[in-house]
């Protein structure tokens, strides 16, 4: 685009002179010979040179222009012709900033190079305008890419103090940039137990030596435990404000699909492992336990009480422990080789109801009473009845047992999540968990001296074949909820 010159000046003929002198610039001039014309050619189309006569009909009314041709046109440069200098006028049009303040008679060349000069300097000032346009730019661009990325992005300083965090590393953390600003990145992104470890890596990073692939716990701010596998880079290319890189990949659900494949594969060899000794294992205690039965009646025949009853305190320890080896057989071939769900509508209220008709003698033996607690519209869910059911048994009878025949309450709650989802919870008034996070859903861990450990992992089993998840916590009481989520039924469609 050509710059625009504008000439304000009242004398015709010193007009096109200045005009002529500035074709050789390649500009658009126009000319003005009053202040109404020169302010209605700047404000449209503007201009990016003036050159203004100080008396414009006799009077200083060029100078009384300046401060609306600078409105008019706010990055034109003004030059200030006159033939009637004072001190006072300088300072003046000085004051209004204009570039140059030239007197008459002027020499031509003088005058074109002061103009070119001016020319210049806009020139720059609109290149210094257009690169600061484009660094913003990129920056937006650098940063929406930098925003958009599905990975811990954070910059830090030379005292390994967070200076930047995307939008990923601030909506999986919890904390906010205003939060995590100036603090040490090791105490916002790691546990405490690693910390001093992960401080020494950062050293380390931080003086030229990248480190690659360190995964470290993460705890979020929400109170959820997170595995972030780290890279650290020096920054000193990439990033302006920051000495140090770190980039992180949250590989959480990775290493729980990596733990849950390697489950299934146990599960797998255990299920081939008990479908081999089950027959093995049924035939002698089918044989044990007839064989009890036999000194049982032949027990009862000895005439001497005393003697009778020593006997058979023995065989009913004998058949208990027969019983457990039984039930715990039960267990293992219901965990490696569950039998095919068959689907259908479960009404939540007749399950609860059921069970708790089921469970309730037994708990009111060990002082427990059991209350059912409904929220509005739970309804009917997809499922498996005798499956749920066992769900259930298992989730109740580990509460009788953490109550530790102290009395208590075992409450059946169920309520409405969403239109997709409802969730049943078992509370109690035990203890509660003593493992962390999910470690009591794995096989084998269990807290009771004569358990297998299986219980809530065949819970766990039932429900993720419903589609659903089991979750750990603490009641309202202080002890342990168990719940797990199920589909609900499809309302028909009217």
């Amino acid at each position: 685009m050509k710059p625009r010159l504008l000439v304000v000046e009242d004398n015709e003929a010193l007009a096109e002179n200045m005009l002529e002198l500035f074709v050789d610039l390649g500009v658009t001039a126009r000319v003005a010979a009053d202040p109404e014309s020169a302010c209605a050619l700047a404000a449209d189309p503007g201009f990016d040179l003036a050159l203004v006569d100080l008396r414009l009909g006799g009077r200083d009314s060029g100078l009384q222009l300046l401060p609306e041709l600078r409105r008019l046109s706010p990055d034109g440069q003004i030059i200030l012709v006159t033939g009637n200098a004072t001190l006072d006028t300088a300072v003046r049009a000085i004051r209004q900033g204009v570039f140059a303040y030239v007197l008459k008679p002027f020499d031509p060349d003088e005058l074109l190079a002061m103009g070119q000069r001016a020319l210049d300097q806009i020139s720059l000032r609109k290149e210094g305008e257009r690169l600061a346009r484009d660094l913003a730019e990129s920056e937006r661009l650098y940063r929406g890419v930098v925003d958009a990325v599905p990975a811990f992005i954070v910059g830090l300083d030379q005292e390994l103090r967070i200076v930047f965090l995307n939008d990923y590393a601030k909506q999986t953390s919890g904390f906010r940039f205003e939060q995590a600003r100036a603090r040490r990145f090791a105490t916002v992104f790691a546990t405490s137990e690693v910390e001093s470890n992960l401080s020494r890596t950062l050293a380390q990073a931080l003086g030229g030596r990248v480190r690659r692939d360190l995964e470290y716990p993460l705890l979020t701010r929400s109170g959820e435990h997170r595995v972030v596998r780290w890279t650290f880079i020096p920054a000193h290319a990439v990033a302006r404000d920051a000495e140090l890189l770190a980039v992180g990949l949250d590989v959480t659900e990775r290493l729980n699909l990596e733990r849950k494949a390697a489950e299934t594969r146990a599960m797998a060899m255990m299920g081939t492992l008990t479908a081999g000794l089950a027959h093995e294992i049924r035939n002698p205690l089918n044989a044990a336990k007839l064989q009890l039965e036999v000194m049982t009646r032949g027990a009862r025949k000895v005439p001497e009480e005393q003697l009778r009853e020593k006997i058979l305190g023995r065989i009913e320890i004998v058949g208990s422990e027969l019983s457990r080896l039984s039930s715990m057989l039960e267990d293992f071939l219901s965990l490696a080789r569950p039998r095919g769900f068959q689907i259908s509508e479960v009404s939540i209220v007749d399950l609860l109801e059921w069970v708790s008709d089921l469970e309730r003698p037994v708990a009111e033996q060990h002082g427990v009473a059991i209350e059912i607690h409904l929220g509005d519209d739970v309804g009917k869910v997809e499922g498996d009845a005798p499956k749920l059911k066992q769900v259930l048994i298992n989730l109740v009878q580990n509460s009788i047992d953490a109550m530790g025949g102290r009395p208590g309450t075992i409450q059946l709650r169920a309520s409405v999540v969403d239109e997709t989802w409802l969730r049943v919870c078992v509370d109690d008034d035990g203890p509660g968990f003593s493992q962390t996070g999910q470690s009591v859903l794995e096989p084998f861990v269990t807290t009771k001296e004569a358990g297998t450990g299986l219980g809530l992992t065949i819970v766990q089993n039932i429900v993720a074949h419903h589609g659903g998840q089991v979750s750990l916590g603490r009641s309202e009481s202080g002890g342990a909820r168990v719940g797990f989520s199920l589909r609900r039924l499809a309302a028909p469609t009217p």
